[in-house]
């Protein structure tokens, strides 16, 4: 029989004892004036960082308890009523209607796939429909989890008038859809990679993979932006954000340290300065 290790999660009582014992031979060190006087100033500068990242980045997470019906088998969770970001949710089978966009609609599937524009979408997928195109039906067979940016759901007026002018004649019939391992990556640092979905004249779409451990030290943006995490997990300094996580940067915002220790992919629409 293998004797027992003086600290052993089974036995509390002798771990706690020993435990005690070798606190009680320890002897504090007392630092020099020099490196208490820099220890203290680093970690004031951590926690003026820390309380400045806290009020630039605005951070909203999904809660089952958040979704509320849109219609049979669809839920819808608000982002940002200002972005007209919301995450939609399909159960298997279930549609949205034929529709019109008003403005540029981005899509990015968060998990699962669905049947957008005749086109067949899975997560980590990106698909723009331009402002005044037509959506046929929006469908999922297994069920979906969809990001989408440019939308008018949570207006009744705005969601009546897409329905109702989805029966015109189509006036732009532009829609894009990028795989998620396809397009050009670019090395935007050690362990981190960018790449554009699109761009136009007020903005500009990336979606950006860190690997495991890496980190990333955006320029001060100067600029409104958001972001999503697609994949894994990202902390934004030292807030940590999930699968579905929205994160919303506003004009002057100072940019956190963008770091993953499991890897990450999360999508990011930046305005162009002209319209920020």
């Amino acid at each position: 029989m293998n004797p027992r290790h003086p600290i052993d999660p089974d036995d509390p009582e002798r771990s706690q004892a020993t435990a005690g014992e070798m606190a009680g031979e320890l002897v504090p060190v007392e630092p020099a004036a020099g490196h208490r006087l820099d220890m203290r100033e680093r970690l004031s500068a951590r926690v003026r960082a820390a309380r400045e990242i806290a009020r630039s980045v605005t951070f909203v997470r999904p809660h089952a308890s958040g979704f509320r019906s849109l219609m049979s088998g669809v839920r819808v969770l608000s982002l940002s009523t200002t972005n007209h970001a919301v995450l939609l949710e399909f159960s298997a089978g279930a549609s949205l209607p034929m529709h019109r966009h008003q403005e540029d609609e981005e899509c990015v599937v968060i998990r699962g796939s669905a049947q957008v524009h005749d086109t067949q979408v899975s997560a980590g997928d990106y698909h723009l429909a331009q402002a005044q195109s037509r959506h046929a039906v929006v469908r999922s067979d297994h069920g979906a989890l969809l990001f989408v940016r440019g939308t008018p759901i949570g207006s009744f007026t705005g969601v009546l008038r897409d329905l109702v002018t989805a029966w015109l004649p189509d006036r732009a019939t532009t829609h894009l859809t990028l795989r998620a391992d396809e397009g050009d990556w670019v090395e935007l640092g050690p362990g981190v990679t960018g790449r554009v979905l699109c761009e136009r004249a007020g903005y500009r779409s990336l979606m950006i993979r860190l690997r495991p451990g890496a980190h990333y030290q955006p320029v001060r943006l100067g600029i409104s932006s958001e972001s999503i995490i697609v994949r894994g997990e990202a902390y934004f300094g030292d807030e940590r954000a999930s699968v579905g996580d929205y994160e919303t940067f506003s004009y002057n915002d100072r940019a956190p340290e963008l770091c993953s220790d499991t890897g990450a992919t999360l999508f990011l629409r930046v305005a162009h300065p002209s319209a920020g």
